[in-house]
């Protein structure tokens, strides 16, 4: 999510993640630590902090995951943009009938 947005405040990840604001300290501390995110003062707002993700992190995701979406790729290039505005349009739906059956069970 990070390197989407390439720069976030803790409370955002935290809200997009839905982590509690200690929870998201932790995870950013030990990110830190291993030298995959840096946090910087807000410059617009001191009390705020800024966090990026590093090279080490870009370079760690484009190993794990850059392979999975090359092949990605070459499987969508086979479909034509009709098959993929249907797919689109499956998988938006689909996501709206889970979503509202989570509601569901949640509410129980």
């Amino acid at each position: 999510m990070l390197l989407e947005c390439e720069v976030a405040t803790p409370g955002s990840l935290a809200e997009a993640l839905g982590l509690t604001s200690g929870s998201i300290t932790v995870m950013l501390d030990r990110l830190e630590s291993a030298g995959y995110v840096e946090r910087a003062a807000d410059p617009a707002d001191r009390r705020r902090f800024l966090v990026r993700p590093t090279r080490k992190a870009t370079d760690a995701v484009e190993k794990v995951w850059g392979p999975l979406v090359a092949e990605g790729e070459r499987l969508l290039r086979r479909y034509t943009v009709s098959d993929l505005q249907l797919f689109v349009d499956f998988l938006q739906r689909d996501r709206a009938l889970q979503e509202a059956h989570a509601a569901r069970v949640r509410a129980r």
